[in-house]
């Protein structure tokens, strides 16, 4: 079984890599698991969230997710922001 870690920032986020990684799984036959950590307060918590994430695996608190997603958008932070 394949465990991923997603951090989405809002509903449309969810709803979208969801399906997206659902559909994978099934045409690839892989058993996965998500891991949902939604965090609504927009990108820069998204972003801090993430980072307490990885140092609490730097400090061996929780086992290591086969795969990581971040996702977040760029309506109040413009592109390549």
């Amino acid at each position: 079984m394949r465990e991923i870690t997603l951090f989405v920032e809002d509903h449309a986020h969810y709803e979208f890599l969801n399906a997206l990684i659902q559909r994978l799984a099934r045409e690839h036959s892989q058993v996965i698991t998500l891991d949902w950590r939604n965090v609504r307060r927009g990108h820069n918590a998204v972003i801090h969230e993430l980072k307490q994430f990885l140092r609490d695996l730097a400090r061996g608190r929780g086992g290591y997710p086969d795969l990581v997603v971040v996702a977040t958008d760029a309506n109040c932070r413009g592109i390549g922001a």
